[in-house]
């Protein structure tokens, strides 16, 4: 195995990975003021009642409470 090989490899991870975080930063920003006209139960689809998601969110500890 070559390390300088998976080095590289790395570089260029590193490299799509911050223009990916570029592109959704200029994305969120283009679309700010956009309205969100769709429905939360058309987003999530059947799978998910709101009353499952908030008893998920319940269970989930935040590090503000400890």
């Amino acid at each position: 195995m070559d390390p300088e090989y998976f080095e590289e490899l790395l570089r260029y991870k590193e490299a799509v990975e911050q223009v990916m975080d570029e592109e959704m930063v200029r994305v969120v920003a283009e679309r700010k003021d956009d309205v969100a006209d769709i429905p939360l139960e058309q987003v999530i689809g059947d799978d998910f009642s709101f009353d499952e998601i908030k008893a998920e969110m319940d269970k989930i500890e935040l590090d503000d409470e400890e």
